[in-house]
Parts: structure tokens; C-alpha cells; sequence
């Protein structure tokens, strides 16, 4: 006895059901990576928050040990190594260097940076204007130390031409409102990790997200993207 006409269906998919998990899969993706993405770039700024910090900390014990003094050498043989970019890209790193982590991941790159970090970039691309190259640095990072911290500054910023100056912490009025460290890891447009935004280190030690609109206006006509001209230099305050 023949006990059905039906067939016995395969246990594949059909090209109609393929194509629906595809779609499927498809539309789950759009809905997560922006997620993950973002996720990702919070994880690469608590990271980079907690290098700023780390960078106040050895700059704390720095002064600790100097007699509460600021990273200056006016003896160095070259006499430009006490004056901007020389100041902020060799000297300040050779001073903290004994004190900050070796590998080559250490607290001094942003993990947001691209795989060439910020000072070297920087120097390559606009180092040859002043005389500096990218050859000279001796420990690339994604942050960046303010010149006002080793050079003479009034209520229009840095003297022109420049003139460098050991500084004492006790002449920082404000350490709350002092930039210390700002990243400028080029990985977003428009801000190191936000739109329009820095990530600071500040004397006191605490570190944060600041938002162009809470810096306070430079000196010179200068915008918030620059950090070297806060009015009256180390005495002066950076944000609100």
C-alpha cells in the first residue's frame, strides 16, 4: 500500500529562507556596530584619562623630588632646549622619562592614536619649520606638555622671542583650572576622542573631558584647539 504522495523535503535551506538570514544578520550588524564602536571609543578614552593621570602623578613626584620645581636644564648643550618645541617635545619627556612606564604602550600613547604617534607626526610634518625633526624625539607620544610651564608669559602669552624660565608649583594660582598634559591623539576629527572637546590633566591631578566652549580664550587671538597661550602662562587658568 503507497502510503502517501507527498515528497520528502531535503534538510537544506531554500535560497529564499538564505537570503532572509542574510537580511537578518545584515540589519543586526547595523544596529551593533554603532554600539561596539562607541563602546570602543569610551574604553580608549578611559584609558587615555588614565594616562593623563598617570602623567600628573609622575609629575607630582618630579616636583616632589626638585624641590617643587618644573622640568628645566638651562645647562643643556644645545641652547635652544629649554625654548618651544624643543621644551615640550624633548626636554619635558627626557625629565619624566625615568619615571613612566618602557613599553612601547606606556602611559605616554593614546591608544586612540594612529600607529605613528602625535609628536612624531608632528614633527615630521611641522617640525621642519622650527629647525626640529622627528629624529630628535626621543620619546614619541600622543600628549603634550604646555610651553608656558618652562617659558616667561604676561597677559598676551608667551614673550616673543621666546624666553625660557625654571617655574616653581607654588606660582600656580589655580591647579585645578592648569592644564599639565592635554592628548592630541589624532584619531577623530574635530576632537582627540569627542567632537570639539581635549582630554586634560590639570596640576592638581584630576583628569577630565573639557569642552571647547569651557576653555577660557586664549591669548594672541589664538582658538581653544591650542593650549600654549593661556594669558599670564603658569599664574593664568585654562578653563572656566
Amino acid at each position: 500500500m503507497r502510503r502517501g504522495l507527498g515528497h520528502n523535503r531535503g534538510a537544506g535551506f531554500t535560497l529564499v529562507e538564505l537570503l532572509v538570514v542574510i537580511g537578518i544578520i545584515a540589519v543586526l550588524i547595523a544596529i551593533l556596530l554603532p554600539t561596539l564602536s562607541k563602546a570602543r571609543r569610551q574604553a580608549q578614552l578611559t584609558v587615555c584619562l588614565s594616562n593623563l593621570r598617570q602623567l600628573g602623578g609622575a609629575m607630582a613626584l618630579y616636583t616632589n623630588q626638585h624641590r617643587l620645581r618644573f622640568p628645566y636644564n638651562p645647562t643643556a648643550s644645545d641652547p635652544a632646549y629649554t625654548i618651544w618645541p624643543k621644551g615640550s617635545f624633548l626636554m619635558s619627556w627626557d625629565a619624566l622619562r625615568p619615571l613612566l612606564t618602557r613599553d612601547k604602550y606606556g602611559v605616554y600613547i593614546c591608544p586612540s592614536d594612529t600607529e605613528v604617534p602625535w609628536s612624531v607626526w608632528w614633527a615630521q610634518t611641522y617640525g621642519p619649520g622650527y629647525g626640529f625633526t622627528a629624529a630628535q624625539i626621543t620619546l614619541p607620544s600622543s600628549y603634550y606638555y604646555p610651553a608656558p610651564f618652562y617659558e616667561v608669559a604676561d597677559a598676551n602669552g608667551l614673550l616673543f622671542p621666546h624666553k625660557g624660565m625654571q617655574h616653581l608649583l607654588t606660582q600656580v594660582k589655580y591647579p585645578a583650572q592648569k592644564l599639565l598634559f592635554t592628548c592630541y591623539a589624532r584619531g577623530i576629527a574635530g576632537g582627540n576622542h569627542l567632537p570639539r572637546t581635549h582630554a586634560w590633566v590639570f596640576v592638581d591631578g584630576h583628569a577630565e573631558i573639557v569642552r571647547y566652549s569651557d576653555v577660557l580664550p586664549p591669548a594672541q587671538g589664538y582658538t581653544a584647539v591650542y593650549t600654549d597661550w593661556t594669558r599670564y602662562g603658569i599664574r593664568g587658568r585654562d578653563v572656566r
